[in-house]
C-alpha cells in the first residue's frame, strides 16, 4: 500500500452510505498523554493534560466544520480508518494517536468507543502535508 492510500478504498471499499465522518485535520498529528496524578491533603486525583484535552477539543471541531450535525449513536458499531501524516521523524506511537481520535468521538459521533470493532490505521511523513485524515463508518447495529 502507498504512504497516502484512499482511506475509502483501503483496504477494502467502505460505502459511501455507511460513512458517518470524513474529516481531514490539518496539523501535525499528537498522541494522547498518559493521565496525570496528584497527591493532595492524603488524597490522590488523575487528570487529563491540557494538551490532550486542547486536542481532543481541537479534533471534535475539524470533525464537526467537515460534517453533518452529529448525535452520539448507541445503536452502531462502528469502523474507523486513520492516516496519520507526520510532518518530521519524531517518534509517536500509533496507538496513542489513535486513542486521541477515540476520545475525541467519544459522545460526539458514537456514544462510548466500546462500540469500535474495526481499526485501520497508518502513519506516514511529508514534511510539506502534516495531517490526520479520519474516516468513521457504520457496520451493523448493535
Amino acid at each position: 500500500m502507498e504512504p497516502f492510500a484512499n482511506l475509502l478504498t483501503w483496504p477494502t471499499r467502505v460505502s459511501r452510505s455507511s460513512i458517518v465522518v470524513h474529516a481531514v485535520a490539518e496539523g501535525e498529528p499528537l498522541s494522547k498523554q498518559r493521565p496525570r496524578v496528584v497527591a493532595a491533603h492524603g488524597t490522590t486525583r488523575a487528570y487529563t493534560p491540557k494538551q490532550t484535552k486542547d486536542a481532543e477539543d481541537g479534533l471534535r471541531w475539524w470533525i464537526a466544520s467537515q460534517n453533518r450535525i452529529l448525535f452520539p449513536d448507541a445503536d452502531h458499531s462502528f469502523g474507523v480508518r486513520l492516516l496519520f501524516v507526520q510532518g518530521n521523524y519524531h517518534r509517536r506511537d500509533l496507538d496513542n494517536m489513535a486513542k486521541l481520535v477515540f476520545d475525541a468521538c467519544t459522545g460526539y459521533v458514537w456514544k462510548d468507543d466500546s462500540q469500535v470493532t474495526e481499526i485501520h490505521a497508518r502513519k506516514a511523513v511529508d514534511s510539506k502535508r502534516p495531517c490526520s485524515e479520519i474516516v468513521v463508518y457504520t457496520m451493523g447495529t448493535i
